[in-house]
């Protein structure tokens, strides 16, 4: 466990649990029993314990459904809360740049790889930057199990 927490944190991610004072307590309070018993994140920890506004929408969205996604994220950030989305290609991402663009925060509850998303370069500017906590309950080098099924692939 020992080699697997420092891997964890070698790779610039952090582990909560359902005991820790930074778990998400809706989360905690919601499923009870039932909520994972440890999330892996990386990213600004003290966001998870704002709360904020949820946008989940569609995948494939036409492009007024794009600019109205990012309008929402927007506008949820001009009003001092965060995005809480999923991350998923389409209006979840969306509604966060939106947030992230205008100066606001953002928490993205990932079903892919933690590891292989704060790579990417814009991801990993915002969340060094403190605006952007990403989280999971799968180990943070793993993919999410049907994560390949939404892109398409086998």
């Amino acid at each position: 466990m020992a080699l697997e927490l420092e891997n964890i944190f070698r790779a610039a991610c952090w582990v909560v649990t359902r005991m820790d004072q930074f778990y998400p307590a809706k989360l905690r309070d919601t499923l009870k029993h039932q909520a994972p018993t440890v999330l892996f994140g990386a990213g600004e920890i003290d966001l998870l314990t704002r709360g904020g506004v949820a946008v989940i929408g569609s995948r494939n969205i036409d492009e007024a459904g794009t600019v109205f996604a990012r309008e929402a994220g927007r506008k949820i950030a001009e009003s001092g809360s965060t995005v809480i989305s999923g991350g998923a290609r389409g209006t979840d991402r969306l509604a966060m740049e939106g947030a992230l663009q205008s100066s606001g925060f953002a928490i993205g509850a990932l079903a892919d790889s933690l590891e292989a998303t704060i790579r990417k370069a814009d991801v990993r500017d915002f969340v060094i930057n403190g605006r952007l906590a990403l989280l999971t309950h799968i180990r943070p080098r793993r993919a999410f199990p049907s994560a390949r099924l939404w892109d398409g692939t086998k």
